[in-house]
């Protein structure tokens, strides 16, 4: 009755709305777990590289390889004290907002 009565008040049935989907455009589209891990493995990636290029960029130049090796450099001091925390906090407020939505 519901589906009749919302036909006769000048708008598409339920059925009528639907769209017809081949089954093999659907398979195409379909997330296996193989392209999962796949995408999530590039992903990834990228957020590691994007991260130590984040960390390795500044106003003064330091070495990484002395940075991790020398912990008395100043280079060292410069990466953990300086660029890393605002590199992983950017890094963690931006994941927080990818997860509300905003």
């Amino acid at each position: 009755m519901k589906a009749a009565s919302a036909s006769s008040a000048g708008g598409p049935s339920l059925e009528a709305r639907r769209l017809p989907v081949a089954p093999e455009s659907l398979a195409a589209s379909h997330l296996t777990r193989a392209r999962m891990v796949a995408t999530l493995g590039v992903l990834m990636t990228a957020t590691l590289a994007i991260l130590i290029g984040a960390c390795a960029a500044g106003s003064v130049h330091i070495s990484l390889t002395r940075a991790l090796t020398d912990s008395a450099s100043p280079d060292h001091a410069i990466l953990f004290v300086a660029r890393m925390p605002r590199v992983l906090m950017g890094a963690i407020v931006g994941g927080i907002l990818a997860v509300v939505g905003a």
